[in-house]
């Protein structure tokens, strides 16, 4: 596979953090105090929680109930994972968790979050779960033709994202089958099959629950957040009062679009899910 990653870049993530990234003197003073022995008794972590659900499944929503009262962060520093991601591509758990492991570490200790949800860090929950065996995961989880549907659309909104030379090689990674898109609205547009789609729905779900402890994860379905604050804090182990949910629920919506997925045959849509979505959609979706 053509590595997409520069020079610089691949000394970027080589480094140690933040190595060559541009940083003000307050900042930098503010970083170093969170990596000392010092951070460690200042930045107390009450939790350590993952929210690892695909995009477009409520990882926002997640990071929004927590961080009025933890350190919550929504996808930081996704350039940095994104081209870790890409760089890591096709190489197993056991080598990126001998690879990346310090880095991870170091990292953890540059932010001292207590809550982090970005689906970027989707490939790096093995090396996450062993690196902080204390941490628990949030999956968010999506029914396949309702996250189909968001996740199309929004590529159609931001069509200018399939020739960035940034985001280009990430889409990609995701989507790309050795199926070509045969649907008009996704062939005309540049995008990818329905089982490039798909797949990449399966396996993201698949790696996390069979990498995770059943004790340690919980999976949520997106329809069902706003009803699951109960249940949240039952398995993080703190009062119901510390989650807050927000007065108006937070969402990436996406203006009203040509719904593609009413030109694809009911029949080969379903058919599509059941090829690619296999168990995970029987278990969720199907009973």
């Amino acid at each position: 596979m053509h590595n997409p990653l520069t020079l610089f870049q691949k000394i970027n993530i080589y480094m140690s953090y933040p190595s060559f990234t541009k940083i003000s003197l307050l900042k930098l003073t503010k970083l170093k105090l969170k990596q000392s022995l010092i951070g460690d008794i200042i930045y107390n972590r009450n939790i350590h929680v993952y929210s690892v659900g695909l995009e477009r499944t409520g990882t926002s929503f997640i990071n929004s109930i927590f961080s009025t009262n933890f350190r919550s962060l929504h996808e930081p520093e996704w350039r940095l994972l994104m081209h870790i991601m890409l760089y890591t591509n096709n190489q197993n758990s056991d080598i990126i968790l001998n690879k990346w492991k310090n880095w991870f570490i170091q990292r953890d200790r540059s932010l001292r979050l207590e809550v982090e949800s970005s689906h970027f860090l989707g490939p790096f929950v093995p090396l996450l779960k062993d690196t902080f065996p204390e941490s628990k995961f949030i999956l968010t989880i999506r029914h396949p033709k309702s996250w189909l549907k968001s996740v199309v659309n929004w590529q159609l909104n931001h069509s200018l994202l399939q020739q960035n030379n940034r985001w280009k090689p990430v889409i990609d990674n995701y989507y790309k089958s050795h199926k070509p898109a045969l649907i008009p609205i996704l062939k005309n547009n540049g995008l990818f099959s329905l089982d490039g789609y798909l797949n990449k729905w399966y396996c993201h779900n698949k790696l996390i629950l069979d990498s995770v402890p059943r004790e340690r994860l919980l999976v949520l379905k997106t329809t069902d957040l706003s009803r699951s604050l109960d249940q949240i804090s039952d398995f993080i182990k703190v009062p119901k009062s510390k989650i807050v949910l927000p007065s108006k629920r937070e969402h990436n919506s996406n203006p009203k679009l040509e719904n593609f997925i009413e030109s694809i045959p009911k029949r080969e849509l379903e058919n599509s899910i059941r090829q690619n979505c296999k168990d995970i959609y029987v278990k969720y979706f199907d009973s």
